[in-house]
């Protein structure tokens, strides 16, 4: 008797034991959910104030490089526009100068290529009319004889065309003869097989 009732309560027990299991199976589950669910939440708030920050940063960073680099242009634009007065008073000295210089020079070389350029015209004038001459001779000579060459030409074109048309005619007639008695000997053979 006491047996049965052992194996009983220790069937009892067991099936407890497993009902409390699959209860804390389930609970835990839930609270691992839970807890994934807030982690990813805090997780997600972090990564968007870290985003933020290192935005903020940079806008930052970025601020400052552009104001360093404002500072150090306007530094050397100031030195370059010094520079670059100075570089054209120079420059404008110098100009003037050699302007003057060369004014007188400019002169006395356009006098002298006056003169050159009337002497040079005047003698280009006489060779072309001359050359312009030689031409016109050269041509009608040329014409002349090129007139009589195409005429010569001409006439042996025609002669051959036309002995090549009587020799084309010849031709198509013997063709035509042959062409007509081989017709009447084809018909003379299917008249008499």
């Amino acid at each position: 008797m006491r047996a049965k009732t052992r194996r009983k309560c220790a069937r009892r027990q067991g099936e407890n034991a497993r009902e409390d299991k699959a209860k804390m199976r389930a609970k835990t589950g839930e609270n691992a959910r839970e807890d994934r669910r807030k982690c990813a939440r805090r997780q997600a708030k972090m990564r968007a104030k870290t985003d933020e920050n290192a935005r903020e940063d940079k806008a930052k960073m970025r601020a400052k490089t552009r104001r360093k680099c404002a500072r150090r242009q306007t530094k050397m634009r100031a030195k370059t526009d010094e520079n670059a007065r100075e570089d054209r008073r120079k420059c404008a000295r110098r100009q003037t100068k050699m302007r003057s210089k060369t004014d007188e020079n400019a002169l006395e070389e356009r006098r002298k290529c006056a003169r050159r350029k009337t002497k040079m015209r005047s003698k280009k004038d006489e060779n072309a009319l001359e050359e312009r001459r030689k031409c016109a001779r050269r041509k009608t000579k040329m014409r002349s004889k090129k007139d009589e060459n195409a005429l010569e030409e001409r006439r042996k074109c025609a002669r051959r065309k036309t002995k090549m048309r009587s020799k084309k005619d010849e031709n198509a007639l013997e063709d035509r003869r042959k062409s007509s008695n081989f017709k009447l000997f084809c018909h003379t053979q299917k008249s008499n097989p």
